[in-house]
């Protein structure tokens, strides 16, 4: 089990802040299927399918190669807010608690 306030995790960091916040210190609801991601190296594990797209998608950026082909268009993708819509529909319906 990760801690809530994920303040390290790359995909969690990105999902919707929950109760109150303190700098520093913001609650997250961490994803349905996250926990068995994070212990089954990475691969794939998460319910929702917008978030699981937009994972698989942070994942080549975070744990592909460096020089890996279309790495770098990834990097731009992200940079442009190319998958902003994936999380912003999770956003609009998280899992349930």
């Amino acid at each position: 089990m990760m801690d809530n306030l994920v303040l390290t995790d790359h995909l969690c960091s990105r999902l919707p802040v929950f109760g109150p916040v303190r700098i520093g210190h913001i609650p997250r609801v961490v994803p349905l299927g996250y926990d068995d991601t994070l212990q089954d190296y990475f691969s794939n594990y998460l319910r929702n399918p917008d978030l699981r797209l937009y994972y698989k998608k942070l994942s080549i950026l975070i744990h592909g190669d460096i020089f890996a082909p279309g790495r770098l268009q990834e990097i731009i993708n992200f940079n442009l807010g190319k998958y902003d819509y994936l999380n912003k529909r999770y956003n609009d319906a998280p899992d349930p608690k």
